[in-house]
């Protein structure tokens, strides 16, 4: 059976706390109105959606997009309001576990491990031949405008 990426490692299938996230929610919100900030004000300021923001002051992380755009929305929203961001992100990280993928096993971490040097034999060789490439085209121009030139001034002093 075929597995998308995203059905392997799907970060909001945990055990999270509803009553850990509705608290850490309700901080934020406590802050963003002591700064008296307005949230669409905030979400202008810090490039989030609207909506982002507000299910995070609800606690409905569930509704927030992947796990790492996730932790920079609750960052710069926290930072925004006043609060630690660094600690309110720690915070959201512990509530929000994402779960974690399983071990390869040894033979498809051979695979992967062969992957990945031929793709870097591939990334280190294009360079080169791109610059062989470029060093080889300027050279052959040169050569026929010098050749050329030489034509003419020898067809220019013929008898």
């Amino acid at each position: 059976m075929c597995h998308d990426i995203h059905d392997a490692i799907d970060p909001w299938d945990n055990d999270m706390s509803e009553q850990e996230s509705v608290r850490l929610g309700a901080k934020i919100q406590d802050a963003r109105k002591k700064s008296g900030k307005d949230i669409c004000a905030i979400s202008e300021e810090i490039c989030v959606s609207k909506s982002y923001l507000i299910a995070i002051e609800e606690g409905r992380f569930d509704a927030l997009p992947a796990f790492p755009f996730a932790i920079g929305f609750v960052r710069a929203f926290a930072h925004e309001v006043g609060m630690k961001a660094g600690d309110v992100a720690f915070e959201f990280k512990e509530i929000v576990r994402p779960v974690e993928v399983e071990e390869e096993s040894p033979e498809q971490e051979g695979l992967h491990e062969q992957m990945l040097g031929e793709k870097r034999e591939k990334v280190k060789r294009g360079p080169i031949y791109g610059s062989m490439a470029v060093v080889l085209s300027a050279l052959s121009a040169s050569w026929m405008i010098f050749a050329g030139g030489q034509q003419a001034a020898y067809v220019a002093n013929a008898p």
